[in-house]
């Protein structure tokens, strides 16, 4: 399968717990290859394991680096697994998600969506309500190659 059909799932982790590894089992596809920024804090990490554990799609991993969640270093660590992904793509499309993320669609469904939606309309509304006055504000933009991930975040 050429790359350009292929999804990348670029994985921000910092513990190989049961999220982690449903995660994993839900991206398991042939149609996926999965990059995966383990933060270096988890001595436990072992990528042996995780190349064993999934069946279908090409695991990579990202260098390690320690990570501070919302500081520069979670930047960083963005860029090195785009850089990673990049590096053996191109892809139809590229997702950044956190291991404690999990998709609420099936990746057959995933896929069928990408497949026929070419662009999206993406439109922000913050509405505010005094006594006095309604504001709103809208912000629209048609963007292409971006794709959007559903995902729930549980908290461990």
């Amino acid at each position: 399968m050429e790359t350009s059909e292929k999804q990348a799932y670029m994985l921000m982790a910092h513990q190989c717990n049961e999220m982690f590894w449903t995660l994993l089992r839900m991206l398991d596809a042939p149609w996926n290859d999965i990059f995966i920024h383990m933060d270096s804090k988890n001595e436990n990490y072992q990528p042996e394991t995780v190349e064993r554990y999934v069946k279908y799609a090409k695991v990579f991993h990202a260098k390690r680096h320690s990570v501070v969640w919302g500081g520069v270093s979670q930047v960083k660590a963005e860029l090195v697994l785009l850089k990673t992904a990049v590096a053996h793509g191109p892809y139809q499309h590229y997702h950044l998600i956190s291991g404690v993320d999990l998709p609420i669609q099936t990746q057959e469904d995933i896929r069928a969506f990408l497949r026929q939606t070419q662009t999206w309309n993406l439109s922000i509304s913050t509405r505010t309500r005094s006594a006095h006055s309604t504001m709103s504000a809208f912000i629209t933009g048609t963007f292409s190659r971006i794709s959007i991930c559903a995902a729930i975040r549980c908290s461990a």
